[in-house]
Order: C-alpha cells, then sequence, then structure tokens
C-alpha cells in the first residue's frame, strides 16, 4: 500500500516500468563469486545490432583503457546504415595523437570484444555530455553525431 503505481504525468514510462503491482525498474545484475548481486547497467541501455546485443558500458569499460582516452561514450549511430553501428564520442589527453589514440581504441576493442561489437565510428570531441553522476547522456551524444561531419 506505500508503493506508488506510476511516474507523474509519464505514461509511457509507467507502462514500461509497473505491471501487475511490480515496479520493473530495467537494471541489468549479475552475482559476483562472493553471492552479492552487482548493478551492471540497465536494460533501455543495450543495443542492439541486428540480433547482437552491444551494452555500452561494456565498451565503454574497454576505450577506457587506451592511453590518453579521458572519457567515452558508446551509442547507436543515429543515422541509419546496413547493418547497423555502434558509434563512439572519446575526450582524449591535449597534445596526443588523435589518429594513433582512436586507432589503438578501435583495435583494442576488437581484440577484447569483436569486430561487431567495436564501435563503427569515433569521433574525438572536446566534451561528452554527462549526467551529474558523470554518465554519457547518449540520446543527446547521438543527436551531436547527427551534426557532426563525416569522413
Amino acid at each position: 500500500s506505500y508503493m506508488c503505481d506510476g511516474y507523474v504525468d509519464a505514461p509511457e514510462a509507467t507502462a514500461r516500468a509497473f505491471r501487475a503491482g511490480w515496479f520493473y525498474p530495467g537494471d541489468l545484475g549479475q552475482w559476483t563469486v562472493r553471492g552479492a548481486l552487482q548493478i551492471v547497467g540497465r536494460a533501455d541501455q543495450v543495443i542492439n545490432l541486428g540480433g547482437t546485443k552491444v551494452d555500452p558500458l561494456e565498451v565503454e569499460d574497454v576505450l577506457l583503457c587506451v592511453p590518453n582516452v579521458i572519457e567515452a561514450a558508446v551509442f547507436l549511430d543515429p543515422i541509419e546504415q546496413s547493418p547497423p553501428r555502434t558509434m563512439a564520442f572519446l575526450r582524449v589527453a591535449p597534445g596526443c595523437d588523435l589518429a594513433d589514440t582512436v586507432k589503438t581504441a578501435v583495435t583494442l576493442c576488437e581484440k577484447q570484444l569483436g569486430g561487431t561489437k567495436a564501435p563503427g565510428y569515433v569521433f574525438v570531441v572536446p566534451e561528452i555530455p554527462m549526467t551529474n553522476d558523470g554518465v554519457p547522456r547518449r540520446e543527446d551524444c547521438a543527436r551531436m553525431a547527427k551534426s557532426l561531419p563525416r569522413q
């Protein structure tokens, strides 16, 4: 009786998250070897590339291992492709070799995650839209990507 039954003025979000008296937040979790539940992401962030599921957090973790990469955001390319692909925004250290950093990032993703999960296109940007918690705002990234020139 103390549980709310929906979001205020958001019928679509309510329909997605509240069903039959239960709240489904969309969190993805896994059990650790010590038996603790670890929240690892959200179901609504998973990108479907023609049947291959890509967790952007997994790709971002690999990208952040690349020397000179300060921040990374992975999202679905907003321009329709066949097959669809992901994109990445990288914020890199000043003065680094941009071409080498991007090449290293893509190669590392291909090696650790496979070619399908590696970003199909990478932009180096001066700033990545983030929430106050430091999570990339993927929809804002996709909007930005639409306006950027491609080679």
